[in-house]
């Protein structure tokens, strides 16, 4: 088995795209977010040296100014007394709001941190604007500023441990989470790249190969429209993607992280899926090759195309056929004329009209009954030709030629087949003659008294003569069964009996061809209407030929069954040749399943049996499956209470 056969390689291949798909995007965008942080070039040793301390400094520092300025006093008297958020048991910051004169106007602390000491700081400005109003002035990040605004305070954010404020907890301990795996996502994101690749490539190469079948075999997906398939599949990512950005969303706000990373990496490895879905497809159609042929759009095309083409080609039949209907174009272009004027004119041109269609349609009926006649097998009949004119009249001419010329050929057919029989049963019959003389001298010469090879040579005369007059008397009772010379006298028949009795017969002759019969009929007696005779020699000729041509030391299968309310014999049995030659054959004349024909026989066995089946009402068919040779008997069954038929004779 050849590896892109391998449906286990391709299975454990998908896995491999989904799980390095999960790493390569997880492992990627943590080693991003890490750089970004400074974590590969020791510019963050901690947490507060990250530019994102600053950007948090700078937004509590508004957030203090804000409220300071919403109401001073209560802020100021809330911060002395201990329970404001700022408040050193709340708070992990230093802050100290002064005015545009540089005096304390209220700090969480006694003494701020030197600038020594210092590690992350911020200051934002708050100006009066003459009216009653404030508003704030851009932060300035790492140190004091003076602010010569008039009215204006100035609130200053300094952040002295490795601890960033409260607020900024969950980026924390994202960047305590990145700090500690920062090499470990470079190793998990280059793996997983490699692994995705080389999985991706090996399905690239797989897909469309099946053990088994030569070339590419497409699968149900590749046989969608390939368009509609895009945008399906479009439609399902776009639609998965809305769903995923919801729930994540709500995940985040609920604080449950780890349950955002589980159902964002899942849905990673399933747009993966999606994704590799497409890709292979797309890789399978292009190797089928013709991929466009399979879109709805090129189908479109070719709709357009076919409906082009068709009125193109009925407007070429329309001009065509104005030269054998050029009276019906001038008599519809008289009528439009005269219809433009409108009035009695009008009227009597359209009656005018409509009786030239209706004899029109009355004439055309009439040839399309002749024709269905004619096709229906009725060779005789002749098509009316007065009251049609023109192209009508010469096609009714020409159908009734047919007729004729198919007539003659069928009687010159039927008097073939006569004359060649007739020339079958006379010739057979003048053989006959001479023959038994043969057969009666050479009967008298072997009770002479013979010496040397006298003997032997009389013993062969006498098989050869022997063999001549039997394929004398089947040519005979072929020809008289294929013309129905012969006249079946149908009685009730049990099956069962004259099977056994046929075994029973032909028992010794099978044994000496080493064929063991198996016989499986019913207990029961079964009952058909059938010719003794006749089906006594239909089954004589079967047995006949499987003890010539059946394989020896193998068994002859003879069984009765029913289906459909008919009883069915059937036989079966190992052909000793190939039997390299059609079914329906075998019945012909003269045909037989020994081509090199060093056997016995004449080949008109299955010829005589099938005719005289057929002359009982009955069906023969022959079945080669391999060198196994079936033959089925079928004949309409009688009822099964006919136990007074039993104790009839079977006339044979």
């Amino acid at each position: 088995m050849k590896m892109t056969e391998n449906l286990a390689l391709k299975i454990a291949a998908v896995f491999v795209v989904f799980f390095a798909s999960i790493g390569m995007v997880v492992g990627g965008g943590a080693a991003i977010c890490a750089n970004e942080m400074g974590l590969y070039n020791a510019s963050a040793d901690f947490y507060i040296d990250v530019s994102d301390v600053s950007d948090g400094l700078s937004v509590l520092a508004a957030d203090i100014a804000g409220e300071y300025l919403r109401n001073p006093d209560i802020f100021v008297s809330s911060l002395q007394m201990g329970y404001n958020a700022y408040s050193p048991a709340y708070s992990n910051v230093y802050m100290e709001i002064v005015d545009h004169e540089g005096n304390i106007i209220v700090s969480n602390t006694e003494d701020m941190v030197s600038e020594g000491e210092t590690i992350a700081s911020c200051m934002v400005f708050a100006v009066h604007d003459g009216e009653g109003g404030w508003w704030l002035v851009d932060s300035i990040g790492d140190g004091m500023a003076d602010s010569d605004a008039v009215g204006g305070i100035s609130v200053y954010v300094v952040s002295a441990a490795e601890m960033p404020p409260s607020s900024m907890a969950d980026n924390y301990n994202l960047y305590v989470f990145l700090r500690e795996g920062r090499q470990a996502f470079l190793y998990v994101a280059g793996v997983s790249a490699l692994l995705l690749a080389m999985a991706f490539v090996y399905l690239c190469c797989g897909v469309g190969h099946i053990e088994g079948k030569p070339g590419i075999t497409l699968n149900p997906q590749d046989k969608v429209p390939y368009d509609l398939y895009l945008s399906a599949m479009a439609g399902l990512v776009y639609g998965l993607a809305v769903m995923t950005y919801l729930i994540c969303e709500r995940l985040h706000h609920s604080d449950r992280i780890e349950y955002l990373l589980v159902f964002g990496s899942l849905m990673i490895g399933v747009f993966a899926l999606l994704l590799l879905a497409v890709l292979l497809t797309s890789v399978t159609r292009f190797k089928y090759g013709h991929w466009w042929h399979n879109t709805v759009f090129w189908r479109v095309i070719k709709l357009c195309v076919r409906i082009i083409k068709a009125c193109i080609r009925g407007l070429v039949n329309c001009f065509t056929a104005l030269r054998y209907e050029w009276r019906v174009a001038l008599a519809v272009i008289a009528f439009s004329l005269i219809s433009i004027n409108g009035g009695g004119p009008a009227l009597c041109a359209l009656a005018v009209t409509l009786v030239l269609c209706c004899l029109s349609a009355n004439r055309l009926r009439r040839l399309f009954d002749g024709a269905e006649m004619i096709a229906g097998g009725n060779v005789d009949y002749k098509i009316e030709e007065d009251g049609l004119y023109g192209q009508l009249r010469n096609h009714a001419v020409n159908l009734n030629s047919i007729a004729g010329g198919l007539g003659i050929a069928v009687e010159q057919r039927i008097k073939s087949e006569r004359l060649k029989t007739e020339l079958i049963t006379n010739v057979s019959h003048d053989i006959k003659t001479p023959l038994t003389s043969i057969i009666n001298y050479v009967d008298l010469l072997k009770k002479e008294p013979l010496t040397g090879k006298a003997q032997e040579y009389a013993n062969t005369l006498e098989r050869h003569a022997n063999r001549l007059k039997k394929l004398t008397e089947d040519l005979v009772e072929a020809s008289k069964a294929a013309t129905g010379n012969i006249k079946a006298e149908l009685i009730p028949m049990n099956v069962c009996e004259l099977i056994n009795q046929a075994v029973g017969e032909y028992s010794e002759r099978l044994e000496k061809s080493r064929i063991e019969p198996v016989v499986a009929i019913p207990e029961a007696p079964r009952y058909i209407l059938a010719d003794g005779r006749l089906i006594w020699r239909v089954i004589e000729n079967l047995l006949s030929n499987a003890a010539k041509y059946a394989q020896p030391g193998t068994r002859l299968y003879i069984s009765l069954i029913e289906k459909h309310g008919r009883l069915v014999i059937e036989m079966k049995n190992i052909s000793r040749e190939r039997l390299n030659i059609d079914a329906e054959e075998l019945t012909e004349r003269f045909v037989r399943g020994d081509s090199s024909r060093h056997t016995e026989g004449s080949g008109l066995g299955l010829n005589i049996a099938r005719s005289l089946t057929e002359l009982q009402h009955g069906r023969m068919d022959i079945e080669i499956d391999g060198d196994l040779f079936k033959v089925s008997l079928a004949f309409e069954a009688l009822d099964d209470q006919m136990d007074f038929l039993d104790e009839l004779p079977i006339d044979i």
